[in-house]
């Protein structure tokens, strides 16, 4: 047996098919990303537009961002945030 197929075999298809997301607070996706600040970012929670809500988890008073899902937001809504 390759080493390859031992690696494929070894691991689950959970593993495969569904990442481990990206988690991040507010102040922690604020100083990764420079240019978006913390009050720009707690201004778009507190309006809420529709399809936010899916980028976030809230856990009691935190709130948890998923990186990759709050990105693909901004870019599939960047028209209508400018109204907000």
């Amino acid at each position: 047996m390759s080493e390859k197929s031992l690696l494929e075999a070894q691991q689950s298809p959970f593993e495969l098919t569904n990442p481990i997301p990206t988690l991040l607070t507010v102040r922690q996706l604020a100083s990764k990303h420079p240019f978006m600040s913390q009050n720009s970012i707690r201004w778009l929670l507190f309006k809420n537009p529709p399809g936010l809500e899916e980028c976030l988890i809230r856990v009691a008073k935190r709130i948890y961002i998923e990186e990759a899902k709050y990105f693909d937001f901004l870019r599939n809504h960047k028209t209508t945030l400018k109204g907000l």
